[in-house]
């Protein structure tokens, strides 16, 4: 849905359908008239709609969203599809796979996988307190909470505590990892899309050039996955030249697949080394 579909079919109570083929009997009440001038006036404000309203859709469900974390997009859908075919491809399946999602937020991968792949082992662990706590309700809400487990902590803790032998969650390998990191430039950040001032600055900023991110993980995210297992990620526009080349030891990179408008948006490597 577009934004203002969102906003209409939130007011009105009824699915994008009905909105087109009852809009002629919707009747606005008082209050409706209301809530919607409050809505633009905050829009006015550059105040994501999805803020404004408290949710959003990702996957075809239904998820809160709150300021401070960040807003889940449609592309990242791209990168949840991409994992569920890789975990149904006769030469990858395994008896309840394991999976670590870095920075899960409002939880939209862990949940979505969950639903819709088959039987599955999930980590989900993100740095914000305020990312978990939303992530866990939103895994309540759709009856997923019994197969993800929420984690408050970084991947460079994870990372650090597999390479220390420590035992604890971290000791143990995945057969996937998937990551919608921050990509974005500093200086980039707000100048295409001024909503982006209003969400989490950590989910975005990936440094001057966008890369951190991607070169911190390359050297040591291999010690957490498995060989022959895969490593999930989004990558920002123009980025897939220098991800090949931050991953060029002990990666093959299997895909990088574009989004609705074309760009190059999700790439999928397959570890070929251990350690």
């Amino acid at each position: 849905m577009n934004e203002l579909e969102l906003i209409l079919t939130d007011t009105f109570h009824c699915s994008r359908a009905n909105l087109y083929l009852n809009s002629p009997s919707i009747l606005l009440k008082d209050k409706d008239w209301k809530r919607l001038d409050k809505i633009f006036k905050d829009r006015g404000r550059q105040v994501p709609v999805q803020y404004i309203l408290g949710y959003t859709e990702f996957m075809g469900l239904r998820l809160k969203v709150r300021k401070g974390v960040l807003i889940p997009r449609p592309d990242t859908e791209i990168l949840v599809e991409a994992a569920i075919e890789k975990l149904q491809e006769p030469k990858n399946r395994k008896k309840k796979p394991k999976i670590l999602d870095i920075g899960t937020g409002s939880g939209c991968i862990a949940i979505s996988l969950a639903k819709f792949s088959q039987d599955t082992d999930i980590l989900a662990i993100d740095i914000s307190a305020q990312a978990i706590k939303l992530a866990a309700e939103n895994a309540k809400l759709h009856n997923v909470e019994s197969r993800i487990s929420f984690l408050e902590t970084d991947i460079f803790s994870v990372i650090k505590d597999r390479m220390s032998n420590v035992d604890n969650i971290s000791d143990r390998k995945f057969d996937v990892i998937v990551c919608n990191p921050p990509y974005v430039s500093t200086s980039e950040i707000g100048v295409f899309d001024r909503d982006t001032l209003s969400e989490p600055r950590l989910a975005l900023d990936g440094g001057s050039d966008g890369f951190d991110f991607y070169r911190s993980i390359n050297k040591g995210i291999g010690k957490l996955l498995k060989k022959d297992g895969f490593l999930i990620m989004e990558i920002g526009y123009n980025q897939a030249e220098g991800i090949k080349n931050i991953f060029s030891y002990g990666w093959a990179i299997e895909e990088i697949r574009k989004d609705y408008q074309g760009i190059e948006r999700v790439c999928i490597m397959k570890r070929i080394t251990n350690g």
